[in-house]
């Protein structure tokens, strides 16, 4: 076998091993397409072999940013119930490109939501005795801007 065939077999190999981690990464969670990337790199791929298994998992539709965008801000919003801020800045997190994130918050981001959950986590703060003020830093650490927690809140105790 020569030098060329062997680093040619070589680098299939590789392929086909980081093909089949990124599957198995895959079957844990979603990810998006610079995550899988960086984790794929982590392992000891190349950034040319990362690169071909991204775009083989874009064909079939495992990797797809713009539904994972969608999903994400579903998800951040619904169950771990972050403000318009706090899903920027895991969007940001998570390697989606910017006008994707812009776009998606225009799209996907509910203000009626925005308001529910403010109301439901600062009810469930208070009936567990937190101050208020802890309350205020608790909603703007989870991503709420000051209008909108002044504007749910506001009549319950003087802001």
């Amino acid at each position: 076998m020569s030098e060329e065939e062997f680093s040619s077999f070589d680098k299939e190999k590789e392929y086909s091993s980081s093909l089949v981690r990124a599957y198995r990464f895959l079957a844990m969670r979603d990810y998006s397409r610079q995550e899988m990337r960086n984790k794929l790199i982590q392992k000891g791929a190349s950034e040319e072999i990362a690169e071909r298994v991204l775009r083989v998992l874009e064909e079939q539709k495992y990797i797809d940013d713009e539904q994972y965008a969608r999903d994400l801000v579903n998800h951040c919003q619904r169950v771990k119930k972050l403000g318009y801020y706090g899903i920027l800045r895991e969007m940001k997190r998570k390697g989606l490109p910017e006008e994707m994130i812009r776009n998606t918050l225009e799209e996907e981001y509910s203000e009626e939501t925005e308001k529910e959950n403010i109301a439901v986590l600062t009810e469930k703060k208070l009936n567990l005795g937190k101050d208020p003020d802890k309350v205020i830093l608790f909603l703007k650490n989870k991503g709420y801007e000051w209008n909108s927690i002044s504007e749910v809140i506001g009549g319950r105790f003087k802001l």
